[in-house]
């Protein structure tokens, strides 16, 4: 058996979390309830679940250690201007007086940088 939430067994059989909890209200679904938490059983005809048992040098790594001499590069969005991308490396003053405002400026203009999640249809 396995447990997840809803959210993501919606993912896995790609359908509407909505559907899923349609599904758990009809019964269609087993589910459980802990700790104020839902979960929905995925593989329900299935024996539980088991890892692998990998050598440890078989193992994937489970970090890389960042080098700390160079800086992270910021990842080039075809909507900002070369100028734009120089400015968000820039270091982000401290300076008191200009209180929290700038921080939102700053974080504003960094979140033009993130890539949206992808949809799945």
């Amino acid at each position: 058996m396995a447990w997840v939430v809803p959210a993501i067994a919606a993912e896995l059989w790609n359908v509407s979390v909505q559907h899923i909890m349609d599904c758990i209200r009809e019964g269609r679904v087993p589910s459980r309830s802990e700790n104020g938490f839902v979960f929905v059983n995925v593989a329900p005809h299935s024996d539980s679940i088991t890892p692998p048992r990998l050598r440890p040098e078989d193992r994937p790594p489970t970090f890389v250690m960042a080098d700390h001499e160079e800086p992270a590069e910021i990842a080039p969005d075809d909507s900002l201007s070369a100028e734009e991308l120089e400015e968000l490396r820039q270091p982000l003053e401290t300076d008191e007086s200009a209180g929290l405002s700038m921080v939102h400026h700053r974080r504003h203009e960094v979140s033009r940088l993130r890539t949206p999640p992808r949809r799945v249809a």
